[in-house]
């Protein structure tokens, strides 16, 4: 078994054990189709995957808005324009790190 086969293995594992800290979130992907010069209509599609996240708060502010990093299992593309919806709630990916195995999100979550 090759080592990266082991450490993707280790990878499911971990999110197995963590039971129902990983939630069940939605990532979601907008990009435009199409333009239109002579209307100024933007034509989008949406692309969502279910995906299982283990979110933790990194740092909140006086005015009610937090951050916080997330973690998938890495296979799945990821941008700055994508949003992680969990439940009701939805956050925007600020930054994105994958190592290959996991990505680390930085996620914002906005006071209501």
């Amino acid at each position: 078994m090759s080592m990266k086969s082991t450490v993707t293995k280790a990878v499911d594992k971990a999110f197995s054990a963590v039971g129902d800290l990983a939630v069940t979130a939605t990532l979601s992907n907008k990009s435009v189709t199409s333009y239109s010069f002579s209307t100024g209509q933007v034509a989008s599609s949406v692309l969502t995957v279910p995906t299982k996240v283990i979110i933790t708060t990194t740092s909140s502010s006086s005015r009610g808005s937090s951050k916080l990093l997330g973690i998938i299992k890495s296979g799945v593309s990821v941008d700055v324009y994508d949003t992680l919806t969990v439940g009701k709630v939805s956050y925007n990916i600020e930054s994105h790190v994958d190592n290959g195995y996991t990505i680390e999100l930085q996620l914002v979550k906005e006071a209501v």
